[in-house]
């Protein structure tokens, strides 16, 4: 499996600076971006806290 990071982070490192210059000052808040919600996130693995009765 490849690592997440390599080539695509060199390349997606300054896509910023690619936007129009009309949208330099638009707040970053305003800007759609599209990607994963849990991509920054940490991963832990599920854990119950609680059996559940049958």
């Amino acid at each position: 499996m490849a690592s997440s990071h390599g080539r695509s982070d060199l390349r997606f490192a300054d896509w910023m600076a690619s936007l129009p210059q009309s949208m330099h000052t638009i707040p970053l808040t305003n800007l759609a971006i599209p990607g994963r919600f849990l991509l920054g996130s940490p991963q832990r693995p599920f854990k119950r806290k609680r059996k559940i009765k049958r």
